[in-house]
């Protein structure tokens, strides 16, 4: 096993025992409606210039899926934060299970990287994961536990081109780590491997075998200092 697949083989470790399977289910099944109603909802609206949709379309993807994160979070037991960014004073969906934070963004393909905003850079400062893999220090990767780590739900269309069919679905939703400073993936995992994995645990528990799975010992923050000031 090389070092970028151990890396991953402790995320998805730490994703198993923090988080819970109904969030990933129902964020996916979500993400699947979204794509095509966002598309109809624009292309077919008299407002909007066929030329502008695209854009439209777009922004209602982002909008919708920090709602969607919301709800699954919620429904799974899972205690999400309408959070304020303190840079632009625009809110999105901020999730904390256990060891693990995120956030979601619209991508164009599976390669890109999301956009380096300042509220991401912070957030993915402390990645320790992430910081080993950048210093490239040696010993044995797996024995490493990280307190700390953060990832971004990324999701994108079949294909970018607005003219294609591919673009009115979903193409792929993944759970990405970046590294601390917001300029490479150090990790990703589909959403889909996530899910049997999870299912794999919960088959071997079931069988008597030990399962991976933990109660997460997360409280909510108190409400930041802007929040509370706000009616």
């Amino acid at each position: 096993m090389d070092y970028r697949q151990r890396m991953r083989a402790i995320v998805l470790r730490v994703i198993a025992e923090d988080t819970n399977i109904e969030f990933w289910q129902k964020l996916k099944q979500s993400a699947i409606a979204i794509y095509p109603d966002s598309f109809e909802t624009s292309a077919n609206d008299v407002r909007v210039m066929p030329t502008r949709a695209r854009f439209r379309i777009q922004d209602d993807r982002h909008t919708f899926m920090d709602k969607a994160m919301f709800d699954a979070a919620t429904a799974s037991g899972m205690l999400p934060v309408d959070e304020l960014n303190r840079q632009n004073r625009w809110r999105y969906t901020f999730i904390r299970s256990g060891r693990i934070t995120m956030t979601q963004k619209r991508i164009k393909d599976e390669d890109a990287m999301a956009t380096p905003s300042s509220f991401r850079r912070l957030l993915a400062l402390p990645n320790e994961l992430a910081r080993q893999m950048t210093l490239g220090l040696p010993g044995d990767v797996n024995a490493i536990t990280p307190s700390y780590l953060n990832g971004v739900i990324v999701h994108g269309p079949i294909d970018p081109a607005a003219s294609s069919e591919g673009f009115k679905r979903l193409g792929f939703i993944k759970f990405a780590v970046p590294d601390r400073h917001f300029t490479e993936w150090a990790a990703t995992l589909g959403v889909d491997e996530i899910i049997v994995e999870m299912q794999n645990q919960a088959k071997r528990a079931s069988r008597g075998g030990k399962s991976d799975r933990r109660t997460p010992t997360w409280k909510p923050n108190e409400k930041r200092d802007e929040d509370k000031k706000e009616p």
